[in-house]
């Protein structure tokens, strides 16, 4: 069976090394609460292993986004 569904995202958090997001997954036929996400993303050094800042560019479309 399938289905198509609506994917609603949210930026709940932004900076320089860390962005959250939020994210609703509706079904479209009824748009009933499929099920919920929060995602945290960030890049973290190699060698490290510590979260970095995000490159400049990538900031600039985030602000801009």
């Amino acid at each position: 069976m399938e289905n198509e569904l609506i994917v609603i995202t949210d930026v709940s958090l932004k900076s320089k090394a860390r962005l959250e997001f939020n994210q609703n997954m509706l079904f479209s036929n009824n748009t009933q609460l499929c099920c919920e996400a929060r995602i945290d993303v960030c890049y973290v050094d190699k060698q490290s292993k510590k979260p970095i800042a995000f490159d400049d560019r990538l900031l600039e479309v985030i602000k801009n986004g």
